[in-house]
């Protein structure tokens, strides 16, 4: 408290299913900076994962259903948004090549 170099950290566990699931990947072009892709429904962010660096790949995973918005944010502040990523459960929506601008 008090401290503005600090973090306050909220952490949640979401617990779903893998039967009922789905899940959004792609491949970020320009990996270098170590960006984060973010699944978000409304003004949620449902999950996050890494980009790999070697090959820019990721895979968001174990998602309900559903229309997600994908972000994705380097630490350059170089970011790409992806609205409406449908999801269906037992596949794979492949969201091809993206360049963060």
């Amino acid at each position: 408290p008090g401290d503005p170099n600090g973090f306050v950290l909220n952490p949640r566990l979401r617990a779903v299913p893998k039967a009922i699931t789905g899940s959004i990947s792609g491949t970020i072009t320009n990996p270098t900076h170590r960006p984060l892709a973010h699944a978000i429904v409304g003004e949620d962010t449902v999950t996050s994962t890494a980009v790999d660096t070697a090959d820019g790949s990721f895979v968001l995973a174990f998602l309900e259903s559903g229309s997600y918005t994908v972000a994705v944010q380097d630490t350059l502040a170089h970011s790409i948004l992806v609205p409406g990523a449908e999801v269906t459960a037992g596949a794979d929506n492949s969201l091809g090549a993206l360049t963060l601008e």
